[in-house]
């Protein structure tokens, strides 16, 4: 009960003001301070426990987890990225580093730390989801499209929302695809249309109309 946790501050406050504070009141506060989304207080106590600690990496990384889930990204980026260095193998963490590089605008260096959780989790479906919606974002879609159908390949289910995403960027991709079957200098030609044939359509000749045998009408003397 969050109202029960709240109240269970009040016998911890000797404890917390007590110099140094007991590291066990500090911990539990914290704990307490986050579940009733009081972030800040929650954050005071984190920076006391490292303080006091400041070999304890499990304390740095429960830090960051609060920072993300109050959605402050940019906060949690200058701990994330020496955190992933440190546990490189550590995909929840490189996880929360791709939501943190994508709220900083550091799209493409998201993307390759999405490759890295692709590469270290060849069957997690998820990533391969995140990493083809995030390719369509930046409209890469010819490179969104393997990791989107993998993503619904190695899924028992999906929402109906991502099979319908699997179609548009796979429809979205389909220019891209198609602009490879063009006729080499084709670009160059002058058009009013910003569409060419392939070259397997454009050297086709258009056939000789074939003319009807003439028709003799014969007369009856």
């Amino acid at each position: 009960d969050l109202g029960r946790d709240a109240e269970a501050l009040g016998p911890l406050q000797p404890l917390l003001e007590a110099s140094p504070p007991d590291q066990e009141a500090l911990r539990l506060a914290a704990v307490i301070a986050a579940y009733t989304d009081r972030v800040p207080e929650a954050l005071r106590y984190y920076d006391q426990l490292i303080r006091l600690s400041p070999g304890e990496e499990q304390l740095r990384l429960e830090r960051i987890e609060l920072l993300c889930g109050a959605d402050r990204h940019a906060e949690a980026l200058g701990d994330l990225e020496p955190a992933v260095k440190r546990h490189p193998q550590d995909t929840r963490l490189r996880a929360l580093l791709v939501e943190a590089l994508n709220a900083a605008g550091r799209e493409e260096d998201a993307l390759d730390h999405e490759r890295v959780l692709v590469e270290q989790s060849p069957q997690r479906a998820d990533f391969r989801r995140m990493l083809a919606e995030d390719l369509e974002k930046a409209q890469r879609f010819d490179e969104a499209v393997p990791f989107a159908q993998q993503a619904l390949a190695f899924a028992h289910r999906f929402d109906g929302e991502f099979d319908l995403r699997v179609v548009q960027i796979t429809q979205a991709a389909v220019p891209n695809l198609l602009d490879r079957l063009l006729v080499p200098d084709a670009k160059s030609l002058p058009s009013t249309s910003k569409t060419f044939k392939p070259a397997r359509l454009a050297s086709r000749k258009t056939p000789a109309p074939v003319m009807p045998p003439p028709i003799t009408i014969k007369s009856h003397a």
